[in-house]
């Protein structure tokens, strides 16, 4: 007989009655693992930590059993606090995956002790904000684990600007002119889903643009020109050709847009004037004095006088060559209208009065032109003066038997302004009509006097030069 007190009483009980025991204590338990025997390790992760709205988030859950026993079922659920597109999910442990109100369920065991599930899920979140989404984990009829994962949704943030350029003055009906679209990303993220949008007056024509690879669309008016993602920092630009056979002033608009968040949205639009003015007619004639191949240059110079026959003068001209034969082009052309290349003498032809005019042509037949028509239109002039006089000076100039000569270095295909001043004592400097596109790296271009310069050079001590790289 065991007396109280008997240290037989505290002895280990073998493993029947632990057997025994754990039979016990699940009747006592209504059939339940007691909760300090269920027990789980849980990594979560949800990846990227930022989304756009519609963009997916990824989840990625490892359930590990370390609750020393067998559970035989395990149910984990989610829900987010917002409206969300499942875009899939998958259990590496099998089981079942349903779809409720609240979110997916997986339901899945038994799951011995040390055993691992993986469970992913994708979500596209809908708007914008702190998205959670809370996973709980499930056995036995109670709760064990809460995990809460935050992603944050938001478009991203970029303040696009556009700009809008257009000449302000010496457009003409027909005439072709550019307007240049300037778009730049300031940041401070990548804009994306950008969009350019040009409305044209119904009066003008479209032409071309550049670059001539741009995806553009132009209907009722609305030139579009989907850019897509556009780096902070990073710009692009469209040049948009247009005519008009109406003078007027015509107001030009521009807008940018794209799918994040724009916080100045002040420099999204841009806005302008385009004058186009209607030709002065009436009272000139071109007559032709000669033609002649220059050995020097290789062009056919054609020598015309042209005259005010009215008493009024005219502000300028222009004098049009239309009708050339193929592969012959006006070279010192100032611009075209309507398909005809014109020279401008940018100065005042009084009544009664003429001024004689040398045409360059380029042709391979070098020989005198004869189908051709010249026309000559009075307009208003436009300004040649210039306000940058920091160009570099030429490095040779001497009066020749066609000309005064100039000579400059140059990179090749870069554009030059030429610019000139009567008089070391002149205040005003003016441009040369036209510019010159460098063909070497060393250039030489002949004062032949009007329509280049205002008249021929009288010397070398009258005319002084210098040369304007363009951007």
């Amino acid at each position: 007989m065991q007396k109280s007190g008997d240290p037989a009483r505290f002895r280990r009980p073998g493993r029947r009655w632990l057997v025994l025991l754990g039979c016990v204590a699940a009747l006592w338990w209504g059939g339940r693992v007691p909760a300090q025997f269920v027990d789980f390790s849980l990594a979560a992760s949800a990846s990227p930590d930022s989304v756009s709205p519609g963009e997916a988030v990824f989840y990625s859950l490892f359930i590990t059993n370390i609750s020393g026993v067998t559970l035989p079922q395990i149910i984990v659920t989610n829900q987010p606090s917002g409206p969300a597109e499942l875009v899939g999910a998958t259990n590496s442990f099998g089981g079942f995956i349903t779809n409720s109100d609240t979110g997916l369920i997986f339901t899945f065991g038994p799951m011995a002790y040390g055993q691992v599930a993986r469970l992913t899920m994708s979500l596209r979140p809908q708007t914008s904000g702190s998205f959670t989404n809370e996973f709980t984990v499930f056995t036995l009829g109670r709760t064990n684990m809460t995990t809460n994962l935050v992603t944050q949704v938001g478009f991203p943030v970029a303040d696009l600007a556009i700009g809008l350029t257009n000449a302000s003055t010496g457009i003409f009906t027909n005439d072709l002119t550019t307007i240049g679209l300037f778009v730049t990303n300031l940041g401070p993220s990548a804009a994306t889903g950008v969009v350019l949008t040009n409305w044209l007056p119904s009066a003008f024509q479209l032409v071309s643009v550049t670059p001539p690879d741009a995806a553009t669309d132009f209907s009722d008016g609305a030139l579009t020109w989907p850019i897509g993602t556009l780096a902070a920092g990073a710009n692009t630009r469209l040049l948009v050709a247009v005519r008009s056979p109406q003078a007027g002033n015509f107001q030009l608009t521009a807008a940018v847009g794209g799918g994040g968040d724009d916080p100045n949205p002040t420099n999204n639009v841009a806005t302008s004037t385009l004058p186009i003015s209607a030709f002065i007619s009436g009272g000139l004639a071109a007559t032709v004095l000669a033609q002649q191949i220059n050995p020097q240059t290789g062009l056919l110079e054609m020598r015309v006088l042209l005259t005010n026959q009215l008493a009024a003068p005219v502000p300028a001209v222009r004098l049009a060559a239309a009708g050339l034969p193929a592969g012959v082009w006006l070279y010192n052309a100032a611009g075209t209208n309507a398909g005809s290349a014109y020279v401008l003498y940018n100065f005042a032809l009084t009544g009664q009065s003429g001024v004689e005019l040398t045409l360059e042509f380029y042709t391979l037949e070098r020989e005198p032109l004869s189908d051709y028509t010249l026309t000559p239109l009075g307009v208003t002039p436009i300004d040649l003066s210039t306000a940058s006089t920091n160009g570099m000076a030429v490095t040779k100039q001497l009066m020749t038997p066609n000309g005064f000569l100039i000579e400059f270095a140059a990179n090749i295909g870069r554009t030059y302004t030429i610019i000139y001043q009567d008089g070391p004592g002149t205040n005003t400097w003016l441009t040369v009509q036209p510019s010159v596109v460098a063909p070497a790296t060393r250039v030489q271009w002949i004062d032949r006097g009007p329509p280049k310069t205002r008249s021929a050079p009288l010397s070398v001590g009258q005319r002084v030069y210098r040369v304007l790289e363009m951007p």
